[in-house]
């Protein structure tokens, strides 16, 4: 039976109508994604609490941040400073690491640092106006409830302007490269960002198109971190690539990889040079963020705040000792350092293994060593005795346990003498067997840019 003009006219509008619905929900409910009032442009830096990335292994002070984003920003007609701060740290096995002390709750894997190593840093941020993406790296653990634990933490300063994810350390344990984002899962990650504050934006961020979410846009910022080109202008054309990909949206780039510093190692002004090529290039980018990992070479440190790393070494979970020394350490050497120490790991045999802290001491000081687990919770002494100057070594001998093991997970030794407290945290993995090759994730193209 032919259809009517009244059934056609019908069809028509209903299939129009739910064209423009599903349009609607790829772009947000406005349609429109660059419905934002913040600036055209930002520029700065990418920054990871992780000492090994910078020069004599310790981060840098909040005045230098702030310097090296102005600096950063100034080589940009009307771009404001701007930071890509990471508070999650992708560990292993499915685990990321905030950086700051839990609350006493427990959560699927998420450890938590024995202090807070951005607070001081966002109040100056707040102070001197650099506008601050806050990152996570969420591994296996719940997304939602890390952007919770995060924005209601650190939410009340006015220096933060939204929240982005590292897609490649999404399910990184299980997945090469991360996890692909779904539509569904970029919508409703963008609409809890929103909920803290209407004007923050979620970035969303990976060296590959296909890791996006494949029709949803919002008002997302996309990211691109792509490194090891040949030329400044190969990199050009993927990151065109990448803006013509998600235009209207706004896109932003991470540079500066040591993989590309034969060439923009060359440059005269490579920071300039780099972002000046990408503005010529590419009408949607909003964003030029040099990393850490060689920002000290463009921006040279002056003033360096003297803190330690969140991952510093790994022991297999049989070493974990629960015991105090009984038996006061001799100095094996004098020491005109500051008090710190380290862990270093040592297999004596397949039957023995043990733990050597070492202890540099300049002064006579009373020296504790307590150990806590991931959640906060204290362990007990290791070390509770006062020592003259010098550099000590301890060994601890793990107690035997029988069949019972001590918990994987990590566990943080804070040292506490007179003059300072320092910690350390350790990863604590239960012994795997060997993997032929192409079995599981491709660990070392994952950790290319750390």
């Amino acid at each position: 039976m032919k259809p009517s003009s009244r059934q056609l006219q019908f069809a028509i509008s209903f299939y129009l109508a739910l064209f423009f619905q599903e349009y609607s929900l790829a772009h947000g409910e406005s349609g429109n994604s660059n419905n934002n009032s913040s600036p055209s442009l930002v520029a700065g830096f990418r920054a990871a609490y992780k000492t090994s990335t910078y020069p004599d292994f310790q981060f840098p002070s909040a005045d230098y941040w702030t310097n090296a984003g102005k600096a950063m920003a100034a080589k940009f007609d009307g771009a404001d400073a701007a930071a890509i701060w990471i508070v999650s740290l992708y560990l292993e096995n499915g685990y990321t690491q905030l950086g700051f002390p839990p609350s006493g709750k427990r959560y699927s894997h998420i450890a938590f640092a024995p202090s807070d190593y951005s607070e001081a840093h966002l109040s100056h941020f707040d102070s001197t106006g650099v506008k601050v993406w806050l990152q996570l790296e969420p591994g296996a653990a719940n997304v939602e409830t890390l952007i919770d634990l995060v924005l209601t933490r650190y939410g009340h300063h006015p220096c933060i302007t939204g929240l982005g994810i590292d897609v490649e350390w999404y399910h990184a344990h299980a997945h090469t490269h991360g996890r692909k984002v779904t539509d569904a899962e970029a919508r409703r990650w963008e609409k809890l960002v929103q909920s803290y504050n209407p004007a923050y934006r979620l970035f969303l961020k990976h060296y590959a198109q296909a890791w996006m979410p494949p029709l949803y846009r919002g008002n997302i910022l996309f990211v691109d971190d792509s490194q090891q080109f040949y030329s400044l202008s190969a990199m050009i054309n993927e990151f065109r690539m990448w803006g013509e990909k998600f235009h209207p949206n706004q896109v932003a780039f991470q540079f500066g990889y040591p993989a590309d510093k034969p060439w923009w190692g060359e440059l005269e002004d490579p920071a300039a040079a780099v972002g000046k090529a990408l503005l010529a290039e590419i009408p949607n980018a909003y964003g030029l963020f040099w990393v850490d990992f060689t920002l000290s070479q463009i921006f040279p440190s002056t003033a360096i705040a003297k803190k330690e790393s969140l991952i510093e070494k790994r022991i297999p979970i049989d070493n974990f000792p629960e015991t105090t020394i009984s038996e006061k350490p001799q100095p094996t050497s004098s020491s005109s350092v500051e008090p710190s120490f380290m862990l270093v790991q040592n297999y004596l045999s397949s039957l023995q293994q043990t733990i050597d802290i070492v202890l540099n001491v300049p002064e006579p000081s009373h020296v504790r060593i307590e150990v806590f687990d991931g959640s906060g919770r204290f362990l007990g002494y290791a070390i509770d005795s006062a020592y003259p100057a010098g550099e000590y070594r301890i060994q601890w001998n793990p107690p035997q346990r029988g069949k019972t093991k001590p918990r994987s997970g990590l566990y943080y030794y804070t040292m506490k003498t007179t003059r300072r407290t320092i910690t350390k945290s350790l990863l604590l993995d239960e012994p795997k067997a060997e993997k032929p090759d192409g079995d599981g994730v491709d660990q070392n193209s994952l950790r290319e840019k750390r």
